[in-house]
């Protein structure tokens, strides 16, 4: 329902995996990362966690059947730029919430 939105989104982040060995899309690993961090997830752990515990969510909106391991996920993430994720996700919010500027006060 919502996959194309967000596979938008991030498809500016390049999958550097040999994609013969690929079980997980990025796009699906950074939505059920994303989804993570905005239920108030902030370890891996607890991403995996809550992921394996609303699998009729991430089916229904995002066509996600299968939530990675903490051990994929760590793969999966090792190599993406942190910063450009998040800068993707501040953008989202900004779409989403239909505001500029800063998401957050500066420190």
């Amino acid at each position: 329902m919502y996959r194309e939105y967000y596979e938008k989104h991030f498809d500016e982040i390049k999958d550097m995996r040999y994609e013969n060995f690929v079980k997980h899309k990025l796009t699906n690993v950074l939505i059920i990362v994303m989804c993570g961090i905005f239920c108030g997830s902030d370890e891996l752990r607890d991403i995996v966690t809550y992921g394996k515990s609303n699998p009729g969510f991430f089916k229904e909106k995002f066509e996600i059947d299968k939530v990675p391991s903490k051990s994929t996920l760590t793969r999966n993430m090792n190599p993406v730029n942190g910063e450009q994720v998040a800068k993707i996700i501040i953008n989202i919010m900004r779409e989403t919430l239909g505001t500029e500027g800063d998401v957050a006060p500066t420190i």
